[in-house]
């Protein structure tokens, strides 16, 4: 069900699921598919807290890896103009990778706890900044391609270590002033190499069979499409509506981030 390969092969934390836990996990799959289908961001920060009701924290991360990667691919080049996103920010993939190595090999012997509230305090400091009386950062848009890269390798540490990047790409894409789709096409196209390093990563550390992420397509299928129903009901939304969304999404999501983390430290 979860998984078709034998209990011997699967990874630490998947042994033993009631059908009651299947049932919770196919349910939070769709409902974050929805989410970052309307969103256009979100599937992990939604999925990671939920599913660690049914599975251990680690196990939760690699379970999303394979569906997250097709959600990131499919909502990458969602919705045309690619040369405004792709196109201008097309080293935003690989500047993730080596975050992305460092942090997946930090996770295998490391608890995720403290960077969880680590992202969440950015996230704070940057929606507070104006009441905290922090001076805009015109440098970011001089040197672009320099801060792009910088946010791409913090972004991919911390996605391999919590399975969330979003907060330091966020920052940098919005100090930046782009549109948001196309905002929403480059967060998740610079995933895409991110997904990719951690699903390598793992089975060369020969943790994780390849009957694993093979039992996961069906997962990632289903997830797709209810992708794919968010995202229509997001094609006829005002940017300033979507913006308005985005800011109070950050401040959910800084506030889930902090719930993680005592959840974490508790366990």
């Amino acid at each position: 069900m979860l998984l078709d390969c034998e209990e011997s092969q699967m990874p630490s934390g998947f042994e033993g699921l009631s059908l009651w836990s299947y049932a919770w996990i196919g349910a939070v799959l769709l409902g974050a598919g929805f989410v970052h289908g309307l969103i256009g961001l979100g599937f992990p920060l939604i999925a990671m807290p939920l599913l660690a009701i049914a599975l251990p924290f680690k196990s939760a991360i690699l379970f999303i890896l394979l569906p997250m990667l097709f959600v990131n691919v499919a909502v990458a080049f969602w919705g045309g103009g690619l040369r405004e996103s792709i196109g201008r920010f097309w080293y935003m993939p690989l500047a993730p990778i080596a975050g992305a190595w460092a942090g997946t090999r930090l996770l295998i012997g490391s608890p995720p706890g403290p960077f969880l509230l680590l992202l969440a305090l950015m996230l704070v400091v940057y929606l507070a900044r104006e009441r905290l009386g922090l001076p805009k950062v015109d440098l970011v848009r001089r040197y672009a391609s320099g801060f792009g890269i910088a946010a791409g390798a913090i972004a991919g540490f911390f996605e391999s270590v919590t399975n969330v990047s979003l907060p330091p790409m966020i920052i940098f894409l919005m100090m930046l002033g782009v549109s948001p789709v196309a905002l929403i096409q480059v967060l998740n196209f610079s995933s895409i190499g991110t997904k990719a390093m951690q699903i390598a990563t793992w089975s060369l550390a020969g943790d994780v069979p390849l009957s694993f992420w093979a039992a996961s397509v069906p997962w990632g299928i289903a997830t797709l499409a209810a992708l794919a129903v968010g995202a229509r009901i997001r094609g006829g939304a005002d940017p300033r509506v979507y913006m308005l969304w985005l800011r109070r999404f950050l401040w959910a999501m800084a506030v889930l981030l902090i719930f993680q983390f005592f959840r974490s430290t508790l366990d």
